[in-house]
C-alpha cells in the first residue's frame, strides 16, 4: 500500500511539472534616451511599490501579533469585548493581493515608455 502511494505521488509530481508555463519574459529597452529615462522612472516606481508593500505587510503582521497578545488568556466573550480583530490594510478587506501588482504596474509603465516584453518559450527537449 505504501509503495502504491509513493508511486502515485511520484506520478502526480511528474504530471504537475508539465503543467506550468515553460519559458521566460524578455524585456527589450527602447532605443532613445528619453524612453530610457522613462524606464528608469518605472524601475524607481516598482522599487517604491515593493517597499510600500513590505511596510504594509509588516504593519498587518504587527496588528495580528497585538491582537493575539490581547486575546491570550481571555475567554471568547471577554476577548470580543476587549480586542478588536485587525482589518486588512486599512479595513477595505483587500488583504495582501491589492498590493501585489507592482510587477504588473511596471510592465504597463515599461511598455508605455516604448519598451517591449516578449515571451521566449523554453527549448523543447
Amino acid at each position: 500500500m505504501k509503495r502504491l502511494l509513493s508511486l502515485a505521488g511520484a506520478a502526480a509530481l511528474v504530471l504537475l511539472s508539465a503543467c506550468g508555463p515553460s519559458g521566460r519574459y524578455q524585456y527589450d529597452l527602447p532605443k532613445d534616451g528619453y524612453a530610457q529615462a522613462c524606464v528608469a522612472q518605472c524601475r524607481m516606481q516598482k522599487q517604491q511599490c515593493g517597499y510600500l508593500d513590505d511596510s504594509k505587510r509588516r504593519l498587518q503582521e504587527a496588528r495580528m501579533d497585538a491582537y493575539h497578545y490581547c486575546v491570550a488568556g481571555k475567554g471568547k466573550r471577554q476577548a470580543r469585548k476587549d480586542c478588536a480583530y485587525p482589518a486588512t490594510y486599512g479595513g477595505y478587506g483587500s488583504g495582501y493581493s491589492a498590493f501585489s501588482s507592482c510587477a504588473d504596474d511596471y510592465d504597463q509603465c515599461f511598455t508605455g515608455c516604448g519598451g517591449t516584453i516578449r515571451w521566449i518559450p523554453a527549448p523543447t527537449q
